[in-house]
């Protein structure tokens, strides 16, 4: 885009753009993200909140194991217990679903088991 001004100088080409995070947050007291806490064999709860509306459920997957699909609230929210069986680094993967079956940008959460 450019622009003209009244005496007929012509502005640099600019470009505009803008974008919206669609990835869902996550949050566990028991495991904060990018922390080191809990340790083998303690549950911990996740929960999962949409930043869209119309989310009907959540994907998610720990260390790239297999993905189960958690159905969302009302509300847009889903909590989902696991308890780890190793310790270190722990990559839990999430992304959201809506109504009309579009898959959103996943969430990478990061933390370590004790």
């Amino acid at each position: 885009m450019t622009s003209k001004s009244a005496n007929g100088w012509v502005s640099d080409a600019a470009s505009w753009s803008s974008g919206y995070d669609t990835t869902p947050t996550v949050a566990s007291d028991a495991y904060p993200e990018y922390k080191s806490s809990g340790g083998v064999g303690v549950p911990g709860t996740f929960t999962f909140t949409s930043k869209v509306k119309d989310v009907v459920s959540f994907t998610y997957s720990f260390n790239g194991g297999p993905e189960a699909t958690v159905a969302a609230g009302a509300d847009g929210t889903a909590s989902v217990d696991w308890t780890p069986d190793s310790d270190g680094g722990t990559d839990l993967m999430v992304s959201a679903t809506t109504g009309s079956g579009i898959q959103l940008a996943p969430y990478d959460y990061f933390f370590t088991v004790n």
